[in-house]
């Protein structure tokens, strides 16, 4: 966003329906704003000015603040910090929406990605399942069989990608993730008829990809590379190399920026 419409944008951020379809409060949307412009602390010093408002916050407001802030103190990593923030805000959302409500599931599963960063392997696996047995989304699924994956648990990681990938109706780049795991899990597993299936999938789903997805994308076509190369397909190995490299170039390009 140019930051000559910065004023344009905040005046737009107080009218009801922009960005968020839950009630918080108005108050967030400026925050919100400065985070997708990167400009992260001053995102969270509105976020801790909301904190000491003398004005209690409502619950699915408090819920919303200590989320977000618990996203910047884990990338600084203070873990500590983040954890009891995550807690505070599954602890609000339970009050505003009550226990079984999808973003307390979204809640638990952010808690749960933070544990797999720390190593706690049980207590994310088992925050996982709490917030899938809430609402079972493909993404979760995803995470938990990555988590299964990554500990060798390869049969019951297989049937979570596959359910996970049962559930996109149509193509959504979100699939990118479940086919693209499943398919080095299945190359990892010498079945790579199988895993070429999923590659090609993988593939037909770039074109849906936004710059969030790039480092991954290219990841995953390295990894469907080396399976062609392993089969002696150099034509098709080169190809899918060429794709790699565009994704890794985007990447590189607007971490430049």
């Amino acid at each position: 966003m140019k930051q000559g419409r910065l004023r344009e944008a905040e005046e737009a951020l107080q009218r009801p329906g922009w960005l968020h379809d839950r009630p918080f409060r108005l108050d967030l949307n400026p925050a919100e704003l400065r985070r997708m412009q990167g400009r992260p602390r001053e995102a969270e010093d509105i976020l801790r000015t909301l904190l000491r408002r003398e004005e209690p916050l409502p619950a699915q407001v408090r819920g919303a603040v200590a989320h977000n802030l618990a996203s910047f103190t884990a990338g600084r990593g203070e873990h500590a910090q983040a954890e009891a923030l995550w807690r505070d805000a599954n602890q609000a959302w339970r009050e505003a929406y009550g226990a079984s409500h999808p973003i307390v599931a979204k809640g638990l599963n952010n808690l749960a990605a933070h544990y797999v960063v720390r190593k706690r392997y049980p207590q994310a696996e088992a925050l996982y399942r709490d917030a899938i047995a809430m609402q079972a989304d493909p993404l979760m699924l995803n995470n938990l069989a990555t988590l299964l994956h990554q500990r060798g648990r390869f049969a019951d990681a297989e049937a979570l990608y596959r359910r996970a990938l049962s559930m996109f109706e149509t193509p959504r780049r979100e699939a990118l993730q479940p086919h693209g795991n499943l398919a080095i899990l299945l190359a990892g597993a010498g079945r790579t008829d199988e895993a070429l299936a999923h590659f090609q999938k993988l593939v037909q789903l770039l074109p849906l990809t936004v710059p969030a997805d790039e480092p991954t994308a290219a990841r995953y076509l390295e990894t469907y590379e080396s399976v062609l190369r392993q089969r002696r397909e150099s034509a098709e190995a080169e190809r899918v190399a060429a794709m790699a490299m565009r994704f890794r170039v985007r990447s590189a390009l607007r971490a430049e920026d």
